[in-house]
């Protein structure tokens, strides 16, 4: 938590860097032709800046804003279930990994990359209509009843 606070701290050192390749970042996005801009151009800002320390940046110059939107569309999908379903701890779980993303690079790496996409995935999910202690089940011979007998299924 305290990187994170710490990353609000404007007279910093390491924020005023951050900014300075936010900003470059930006700027190599705005001069990419119409190709690169739709579906980036991978490895560019690496090669170029050595990083965007932004995920949202890394992501629309490495992929473009087509990747970027996939991004985008799964925390808004994220953020919309968590509000409907009046989830507020998902939402400050949704509101922490934005908050990460513009940070540092959350999803950059691998492991974090799929720890993002289990829990978009996990959370998004639509939940099972069909219980296990129902009689409706879609795997009966795992729903006994408290006789152990198989219920019928409908």
């Amino acid at each position: 938590m305290l990187y994170i606070s710490s990353a609000f701290d404007i007279g910093s050192d390491q924020n005023i860097s951050r900014f300075y390749f936010w900003l470059n970042s930006i700027e190599h996005f705005l001069n990419y032709d119409v190709v690169a801009s739709l579906f980036g151009d991978y490895g560019f800002i690496l090669r170029e800046e050595g990083g965007t320390e932004n995920d949202f940046l890394r992501m629309l110059l490495d992929n473009g804003i087509a990747g970027a939107c996939i991004y985008v569309v799964a925390i808004g999908l994220m953020a919309w279930k968590a509000v409907r379903r009046r989830d507020w701890a998902g939402l400050s779980v949704v509101a922490l990994i934005i908050v990460s993303m513009n940070i540092f690079p959350f999803v950059q790496s691998l492991s974090s990359s799929l720890l993002f996409w289990l829990y978009a995935f996990s959370y998004c999910r639509e939940t099972n209509k069909i219980s296990l202690r129902s009689r409706r089940t879609l795997f009966p011979h795992v729903a006994q009843d408290h006789r152990g007998s198989i219920p019928a299924t409908r």
